[in-house]
């Protein structure tokens, strides 16, 4: 490039100087523009050389374009230098590096397409996986619910077992005393008999004493009965109120689970917002519910 500057320049002088003719002057100054025109071309092609060995890897984009870039002023440049030599837009030299020029125009628009078009997939496929996590975290979330509702229904089953085992005890208890008060209720008789002369009242007498008892042994039962029976019924109010809660809650996550436009904005949001502590998220949820690949 020096050495054709040179030329040019010694060409003029010469000329200037009447040491060459205007034809042989035209000529050699063709020459050196031929010169200039072919290392221009070379210089172009080293750049598209370069190219084509980013262009072997994923993810050169925006050197690759940064190239092209580097052509297009190259490609101005030249325009302009030929302009100076008197050349314009009718002359088939500039019509060609236009042409070229927005060839490479055409490239970087295509790469930008592409680029816009990746990155565009690269979010979905990521909102689409963070979609995946969410309902993974909600179905996690309903699953402990549900256990806390099956220990809380074991609880109070177990509450209401404990109520009934005592009172079934106590019953067996009071019967079998009952049973045996009445043996000896008897045999007690049978030995008054012996010295009594049945005096009628106190045959009276005796058969109040044992409705009296009987009627309060059943109330006895009779309030017992409702004493276990509102016990019960405490229990299952309680019951009912907790798993109305945790059923609440499993219906909220219900609704997040179906909503298929909240979960998108949710993890488009987490996306956007919590990059570097969602990235750790990811791997954990690709180990546990994924292919355990890190490169996924």
């Amino acid at each position: 490039e020096d050495y054709l500057k040179w030329l040019e320049g010694a060409y003029g002088d010469a000329y200037n100087k009447g040491e060459i003719e205007l034809e042989d002057y035209r000529k050699y100054m063709e020459e050196v523009f031929e010169g200039q025109k072919e290392l221009f071309q070379d210089s172009i092609e080293d750049i598209e050389h370069k190219i084509k060995f980013l262009e072997r890897e994923p993810g050169n984009e925006r050197e690759i374009i940064t190239y092209y870039n580097r052509i297009i002023t190259k490609i101005d440049a030249e325009i302009a230098a030929a302009r100076a030599r008197g050349l314009n837009d009718d002359d088939d030299y500039i019509q060609e590096l236009l042409e070229q020029k927005w060839d490479y125009a055409d490239e970087i628009a295509d790469i930008e397409e592409e680029i816009t078009e990746n990155a565009k997939d690269a979010v979905d496929e990521l909102v689409d996986y963070r979609v995946d996590m969410l309902k993974q975290e909600i179905e996690d979330h309903k699953d402990a619910l549900n256990d806390k509702l099956d220990a809380l229904k074991d609880f109070y089953d177990e509450q209401k077992q404990m109520l009934q085992d005592s009172y079934d005890e106590e019953k067996y208890l009071e019967e079998q005393n009952e049973k045996r008060r009445s043996i000896s209720d008897i045999k007690d008789e049978l030995d008054q008999l012996r010295f009594d002369n049945s005096a009628a009242a106190e045959k009276r007498k005796l058969k109040l004493q044992e409705e009296l008892k009987a009627a309060e042994k059943d109330l006895s039962d009779f309030e017992k009965d409702k004493a276990l029976q509102d016990a019960m019924d405490l229990l299952d109010k309680q019951y009912e109120q907790q798993e109305k809660d945790i059923q609440s809650q499993i219906d909220e996550l219900d609704a997040k689970l179906n909503d298929p436009n909240a979960l998108f904005n949710q993890a488009l949001s987490d996306i956007k917002h919590n990059t570097a502590e969602l990235y750790g998220e990811m791997v954990a949820y690709n180990n546990a519910h994924g292919d355990g690949n890190p490169e996924t």
